[in-house]
C-alpha cells in the first residue's frame, strides 16, 4: 500500500495519463457498441 503510493507520487502524471486515457477507451468503446446496436436496429426495421 505505502509502495504503491510512493509509487503514485513519483510517477503521478504518468498515472494521470494512464487513467484518462483508459477512461477514454472505455467511453469510446462504449459509444461504439451503442452505436453498432443502434444501426442493428435501424438494419432490422
Amino acid at each position: 500500500m505505502i509502495f504503491s503510493l510512493l509509487i503514485n507520487k513519483r510517477s503521478g502524471g504518468a498515472f494521470c495519463a494512464f487513467r484518462n486515457i483508459s477512461r477514454a477507451t472505455f467511453v469510446a468503446l462504449l459509444t461504439f457498441s451503442s452505436f453498432m446496436t443502434w444501426i442493428g436496429n435501424i438494419h432490422e426495421r
